[in-house]
């Protein structure tokens, strides 16, 4: 397999890293909106925990007009569009839309192109006064105000590969373009040693001033439709359709008796032949928020209590707050 895969793997690194110079030699430009930008994204595919950290944000900078535009993953249509509250999965994408039910005060857009995209949303609300880019760290024809690039506490960029021989989008060299790093899902009692010890390993491919930070990533107590909690302790049944299902079911599995896990591939749309299979369990079922998007209009009435799902809570380290209102101007 590996006789197949490294040609690739070289063949990729090196269209990659050409689109990257001609960027960095500014033969192709880039757009820098007049809008202060935050922009989300990795070097990984998928399973970095995007999602919570625009979720974190969005509730952090809670006294701005923020918009939020993202792909849109997985949708059927094309172009801009505005979410509302007659979008679904299938116009906009499933993480789209469940990060705009969970977040009702603020603005979200979908659009391929990203500077199409920020021109039409700020025409769509010219009140928006701080952006976010959801996954855009390779849209580069877009250079926001401040990066973040996530990495993944359990499998960091500096110890993968460019695809197809690893899971890398690009040379671990494009970390020099991040503003912040953020090392997601990490254990909530990480020794300042190890801290170092990382933060050394991503300062061999940063830039020496940019930042590293250190997230947790908590699962709450899982709640159906009714906000009623499920009890710890009970037997259930896992669906989760993730770049990283493993994750998941190792999360969940510390406070219940997994029966059953129906993992599929990242956005996947479960069938509804296969929710009549899980329902037939007859047991309780913990699923992700955008899977519950997509789960929800397959449920009768009567099946929606019995499908719960876990809010992610994001903890940072006290001063990081203060250290993006400095970046913004607002401090």
């Amino acid at each position: 397999m590996m006789m197949i895969t490294y040609p690739l793997h070289l063949l990729y690194k090196g269209i990659t890293s050409f689109r990257n110079y001609l960027f960095d030699k500014e033969i192709l430009k880039e757009y820098v909106p007049e809008v202060f930008t935050l922009g989300v994204g990795n070097l990984t595919v998928g399973g970095t925990g995007k999602t919570p950290m625009v979720n974190y944000l969005i509730r952090l900078l809670n006294d701005r007009h923020i918009g939020v535009i993202s792909r849109g993953y997985g949708r059927k249509t094309r172009g801009f569009l505005p979410l509302t509250e007659d979008s679904t999965p299938e116009t906009v994408g499933d993480e789209p839309l469940m990060m705009a039910r969970s977040n009702p005060g603020t603005r979200f857009f979908v659009s391929e192109d990203r500077v199409k995209g920020y021109e039409l949303a700020l025409k769509d609300d010219p009140g928006i006064d701080t952006f976010i880019f959801d996954d855009v760290f390779q849209h580069r024809y877009l250079k926001p105000h401040l990066r973040i690039l996530l990495s993944d506490y359990q499998r960091p960029f500096y110890q993968d590969h460019v695809m197809p021989y690893g899971r890398l989008r690009e040379n671990r060299r494009g970390a020099a373009r991040a503003d912040v790093i953020i090392v997601t899902k990490c254990p909530e009692n990480l020794e300042e040693q190890e801290k170092q010890a990382i933060t050394r390993r991503i300062q061999a491919y940063s830039r020496p001033e940019t930042p590293v930070f250190f997230a947790v990533y908590f699962p709450e107590q899982p709640v159906n439709e009714r906000q009623q909690a499920l009890p710890y302790g009970e037997e259930v049944v896992l669906v989760s359709a993730l770049a990283n299902n493993r994750q998941f079911y190792d999360q969940q599995s510390k406070n219940y008796t997994i029966k059953e896990h129906f993992a599929f591939r990242d956005h996947f749309r479960i069938p509804p032949e296969k929710i009549r299979e899980i329902l037939a369990l007859r047991r309780p079922v913990i699923t992700t928020g955008k899977d519950m998007i997509k789960i929800r209009e397959l449920l009768s009435p009567g099946d929606l209590p019995h499908f719960y799902v876990p809010e992610i809570t994001v903890k940072m380290e006290d001063y990081f707050s203060n250290y993006i209102r400095r970046r913004m101007g607002f401090v």
